[in-house]
C-alpha cells in the first residue's frame, strides 16, 4: 500500500496573516495608548541602536518586552495574553489569510504559525483553529514574569531552526510556506510552494 500523501503549510503571522504588527497592538490592547507611547520612548534607545546594527533585533524587543511586563505574575500574563489572542487577534488577521488557513486545515494539511512574535499572544486562537504555533518564548521563574526570552527570536535562519527542531521535514511530499518579509526567505526557501506577500488584496 502507498503511503499517504502528506503536506505541511508554514505561516508567517505579522504582515502575512495579519494587516499590522501584532506586538505594538497588543500593547495598545493591554495598557492603552498613553502607556504605550510612554514605554515606547522609554525604549527609543534600543530601537535606534537596533537600526544602527549596533543590537540584535531580539535584544532591542526583548528590552521593550521587559518594560511592559517584567515582573508581571505569570497568571496575569496568561490571563491578558488569552484575551488578547481570543478577542483581539482574530479581528487583524486579513480575509483572504484565514480563508487559506483554514483551507489548508480543511484539506487534512498539517498546519502552523511560524513567528517571531511571543507564543502566548497566539497560541490560544490557534488551538481553536486547530493549527500549531512555533514562536519565541518567554522565560518564568518562580511564577513571575522575568522579561526575558527563553529563545532566540524567532526569525529569518532562527525561523528554519525552530522548524527542524518540531517538524521532520522529509515526511512532507510539498510544503507551502507564506511569508511578507526578507526575513521569511529561508522558511521561504524549504517550501516546494513559497508564496511572498501575499493576501494585499
Amino acid at each position: 500500500m502507498a503511503e499517504e500523501t502528506r503536506t505541511l503549510a508554514l505561516f508567517d503571522l505579522d504582515g502575512t496573516l495579519t494587516d499590522r504588527d501584532s506586538f505594538r497592538d497588543l500593547l495598545r490592547f493591554s495598557f492603552g495608548s498613553f502607556r504605550l507611547i510612554g514605554g515606547l520612548l522609554a525604549t527609543l534607545p534600543w530601537t535606534l541602536f537596533y537600526a544602527a546594527g549596533l543590537c540584535s533585533a531580539k535584544t532591542a524587543k526583548e528590552r521593550v518586552f521587559r518594560r511592559f511586563f517584567a515582573g508581571m505574575p505569570e497568571t496575569e500574563f496568561t490571563i491578558r495574553m488569552e484575551k488578547y489572542s481570543l478577542k483581539r487577534l482574530p479581528l487583524l488577521l486579513r480575509p483572504g489569510a484565514l480563508k487559506k488557513l483554514r483551507w489548508h486545515r480543511e484539506q487534512g494539511h498539517d498546519t502552523f504559525i511560524v513567528s517571531a512574535s511571543i507564543l502566548n499572544w497566539i497560541e490560544p486562537w490557534a488551538k481553536n483553529e486547530g493549527i500549531g504555533v512555533i514562536a519565541t518564548e518567554v522565560e518564568i521563574k518562580d511564577g513571575t514574569v522575568t522579561g526575558r526570552f527563553s529563545t532566540p527570536n524567532c526569525r529569518g535562519e532562527e525561523k528554519i531552526t525552530r522548524i527542524l527542531e518540531e517538524i521532520s521535514l522529509p515526511g512532507y511530499e510539498k510544503i507551502f510556506a507564506y511569508g511578507d518579509t526578507p526575513h521569511d526567505r529561508p522558511m521561504l526557501a524549504i517550501a516546494t510552494d513559497p508564496i511572498y506577500q501575499p493576501f494585499r488584496k
